[in-house]
């Protein structure tokens, strides 16, 4: 299992999420998947991104 490191900028954003009213708990979910090394569903259309964020994923846990 994976260990988490969770950046200020992940902290602000998911505080902001939770004001708003989110699923935290669709969140959490995803985060458990990605701690385990499972797959994650189609539906979260998990992606990598271009250019200067070449190296990170991207994955789409609601709407926008």
């Amino acid at each position: 299992m994976r260990l988490p490191k969770y950046t200020n900028r992940f902290k602000r954003d998911v505080k902001l999420a939770e004001k708003r009213g989110r699923n935290m708990n669709k969140l959490r979910e995803v985060i458990g998947l990605l701690l385990a090394g499972q797959p994650l569903p189609p539906v979260l259309n998990d992606h990598p991104l271009k250019g200067e964020w070449k190296p990170s994923r991207d994955v789409h846990i609601e709407p926008d």
